[in-house]
């Protein structure tokens, strides 16, 4: 009798091993891909710098481009709403984020840019799935010293849900890290210009 309750106890924990591994695995995983590319760890919603100091898009002054990559790095699936509109928009989406400033002067971030949730009017708001372990490119390319100063301290601030006011109940925000900008605009007296690629 003794022999059979032994084995029914090796069975659930070989049981709940295979559970957890199923279901940790694939974070594991991508855990470990994320730092051997990057060189640090964090489990959420992640957001990854990325800069091309061979930037050149007509801005003048500009030289440098920042871009954000980011990745689920949470157990559980996350629910994605990004705009859906022409190939401006990069590969023809758009997902929400504001360019944020360090002011010194109340100690905080303060937005420069910012998409709100109506504007992607008139084009759709798509609902997709973020699966745990997947980038995506949450910012495309674009002159980010063109909308501050040289030397500011900005970050990106991301959003799950285009169409989502940001206090809303299942709106996600995250931000990439900061990085202080090191150029800017010589045009400060001319037309507007476009500062996406």
């Amino acid at each position: 009798m003794r022999r059979k309750i032994s084995l029914s106890r090796r069975w659930r924990v070989a049981l709940t091993a295979v559970i957890v591994a199923v279901v940790l695995g694939p974070l594991l995983v991508a855990e470990v891909v994320h730092l051997v590319r990057y060189g640090h760890l964090g489990l959420g919603l992640h957001a990854d710098l990325l800069v091309d100091r061979q930037f050149h898009i007509g801005v003048p002054g500009i030289s440098v481009g920042y871009a954000v990559r980011a990745v689920n790095l949470t157990p559980l699936p996350i629910l994605l709403k990004p705009c859906v509109g022409p190939e401006e928009f990069g590969p023809g989406t758009l997902y929400r984020y504001s360019v944020e400033r360090w002011a010194s002067e109340t100690g905080g971030w303060a937005a420069v840019m910012s998409f709100n949730p109506g504007d992607c009017t008139p084009y759709p708001v798509e609902t997709r799935v973020w699966w745990p372990g997947q980038e995506i490119y949450t910012v495309t390319w674009e002159a980010t010293g063109a909308r501050v100063k040289k030397g500011d301290r900005v970050r990106f601030r991301l959003f799950t849900l285009f169409d989502t006011p940001d206090s809303a109940l299942f709106q996600m925000t995250f931000a990439s890290p900061e990085f202080v900008t090191v150029d800017e605009s010589t045009n400060k007296n001319g037309p507007a210009l476009r500062i996406k690629h």
